[in-house]
């Protein structure tokens, strides 16, 4: 058996610093790059949830305080303006730009200039968006209900724990993306 010389050692240590450099560079590469999970904080959208879901809780209690029949003439107006705000918010959400995934944003990838914006994420859309929606979709029906007279007390609570289990989850979304 041949015993090591020092020539050997130096030779077999550049060696396995050879096979490692690939993976070291790939770490050093991958650690320096900034990948946006999540789009940018945007405060009008907090205050614009803020400021319908404070005109939603002020609703339902009217809804659930008030003699319900024949009453909705009096809340047509607020149920028209907190559903307005809230697919307002909705087209605001959706239409903010999200960002590119992690490939794409390692490698720079970019569409294709043909490509329809519709196109680019069918399937990515901040968690606030769907919420918000179905906030909106509650208090839609709730109206229907509570404009065919059939609302009761006990309905308009069932809505709105389903509206409060959306709105809450939209704002801890769009808080925790603050920063």
């Amino acid at each position: 058996m041949m015993r090591p010389t020092r020539k050997n050692r130096v030779a077999t240590g550049t060696l396995t610093c050879v096979r490692f450099l690939p993976l070291v560079i790939a770490a050093v590469v991958l650690t320096a790059c900034a990948i946006k999970l999540a789009p940018d904080y945007d405060r009008s959208i907090i205050d614009g949830i803020t400021d319908a879901n404070e005109q939603a809780l002020i609703l339902f209690a009217k809804v659930e305080s008030a003699s319900l029949p024949g009453g909705y003439a009096s809340r047509a107006d607020a149920y028209d303006t907190v559903i307005g705000k809230f697919e307002a918010l909705a087209i605001q959400i959706k239409a903010r730009p999200y960002p590119r995934t992690q490939i794409e944003q390692i490698f720079g990838i970019v569409p294709s200039t043909g490509t329809q914006p519709e196109d680019l994420r069918p399937l990515e859309v901040p968690p606030s968006y769907n919420s918000i929606q179905t906030a909106s979709a509650t208090l839609t029906r709730m109206r229907d209900r509570d404009k065919g007279g059939n609302l009761t007390r006990g309905e308009a609570k069932g809505y709105r724990n389903a509206y409060v289990t959306s709105i809450e989850q939209a704002i801890t979304y769009e808080k925790a993306i603050e920063r």
